[in-house]
């Protein structure tokens, strides 16, 4: 379940670095959806580069709960206009990241937020913070065991693989949720805040 989080978390970092979510099958997924009402979504979202945030991130939500995750809250906005993500990111954490069903969606609701741009809370300060944290849980990965490289920030590198070699062994469970509270003071999705 750490895990899980682990490698949202680095998704989520990854589209704050890169501003996109880089695909070279982005539109692959749409033809395998019989959902009339999600391709709908999808085919009139392409090309349409004039949408906000908000109005990207909302189509994200609506896709995802389309395709079965129907406890994703609707994105909120920060008193800076910043998309606010926690509450996605906390229901996505607790999801089983190796779930066929989750990771199919993530192949064709992440595609929306391709052209999602940075605000101004997302500063170049702000993404290196992101790439310091990175570089720092995997350090605290390698310094608990874990053979795990520095994550890739290069030409848009898709960083989603950085975490899923692991295995699922309950060391490398405690090892993640041990580095996930050090680095990023975040708790593991059952236990009480």
């Amino acid at each position: 379940m750490k895990r899980s989080l682990s490698l949202l978390l680095v998704i989520i970092s990854l589209l704050l670095v890169s501003a996109c979510f880089n695909s070279d099958q982005s539109g692959a997924g749409v033809a395998q959806i019989n959902d009339s009402n999600l391709q709908s979504l999808i085919v009139e979202t392409k090309g349409d580069s004039q949408l906000t945030n908000e109005e990207k991130a909302t189509q994200f939500v609506e896709c995802m709960r389309e395709l079965g995750f129907k406890d994703l809250q609707d994105p909120g906005l920060k008193a800076d206009g910043a998309i606010n993500w926690e509450p996605i990111k906390e229901t996505l954490g607790q999801l089983n990241q190796k779930d066929s069903k989750l990771r199919k969606a993530y192949d064709i609701c992440l595609p929306l937020l391709q052209d999602f741009t940075n605000t101004k809370s997302e500063s170049s300060e702000d993404l290196e913070e992101q790439k310091d944290k990175l570089l720092e849980h995997a350090k605290c990965l390698r310094e608990k065991g874990l053979n795990v490289p520095d994550p890739d920030f290069s030409d848009r590198a898709k960083m989603k693989d950085f975490l899923l070699d692991l295995g699922d062994s309950p060391k490398v469970k405690r090892i993640e949720e041990e580095c996930l509270q050090i680095v990023w003071g975040t708790r593991s999705p059952g236990e009480k805040k």
